[in-house]
């Protein structure tokens, strides 16, 4: 029996491919570029920009993939598409639901 096909982030930077990160068949899969500039509390700015991907997958687990490092001018290429396998995440943490950590997802778009 063929194994069922899952969504799936293609995950490139500067024409590089990275990663390929999914969850299977349920569950929540998320892709974000930051940019984060704070002052500390001296006159210190800090600067971060970074792609992160992070998924839910079913209930209680969360995975998260390698935090990748950008700059200006670098170009970012999440390309969605359906395969049987993704690479696997840097990081996962479970979670219980009943935490009050507010983990949820809304289906609809």
């Amino acid at each position: 029996m063929p194994e069922q096909l899952m969504i799936v982030f293609e995950v490139s930077v500067n024409g590089t491919h990275k990663y390929t990160a999914g969850i299977g068949n349920a569950g929540a899969l998320q892709a974000t570029v930051h940019h984060i500039l704070l002052q500390d509390q001296g006159a210190t700015l800090v600067e971060q920009i970074y792609v992160d991907v992070l998924g839910v997958h079913k209930v209680g687990e969360m995975r998260r993939w390698q935090k990748l490092p950008l700059q200006v001018g670098d170009e970012v290429v999440i390309k969605i598409t359906e395969r049987d396998d993704c690479d696997p995440a840097a990081d996962t943490e479970t979670f219980s639901v009943d935490d009050g950590d507010g983990m949820s997802f809304d289906p609809e778009p």
